[in-house]
């Protein structure tokens, strides 16, 4: 196994935040609860993928939670998962689960989903 594959494999599965290996791509799924809509936490997340350069999207869910998908260098998906837990102005984050995983090889973009 090389370093890199070595470093993939300590990516948590659930919960946390990855280790800090510089250059990684990763892949995170959250699903953050609480008062996050009718608040802007879709454009909040937006404008995290624009400001941290990750790829993906976000949408509300039926319950009430807000669901997202981003992929890109590791340490940008680390600085998101610490935005989700703050969330922008007016929110009120209850709980964010956290999925790592490999990157999946998603191209560039970022979309909010009605």
């Amino acid at each position: 196994m090389d370093s890199r594959q070595e470093a993939r494999a300590r990516l948590p599965v659930e919960g946390g935040q990855a280790a800090g290996n510089l250059g990684l791509r990763a892949h995170l799924a959250a699903i953050v609860s609480g008062d996050v809509q009718g608040v802007g936490f879709r454009a909040f997340v937006r404008q995290q993928a624009r400001t941290l350069r990750f790829a993906g999207w976000v949408r509300n869910l039926p319950d009430g939670n807000v669901a997202l998908e981003a992929e890109g260098p590791q340490e940008a998906l680390q600085a998101l998962a610490q935005h989700l837990h703050r969330g922008p102005p007016g929110s009120v984050v209850a709980q964010v689960r956290l999925v790592w995983s490999p990157e999946q090889g998603w191209g560039h973009g970022f979309e909010v989903i009605r």
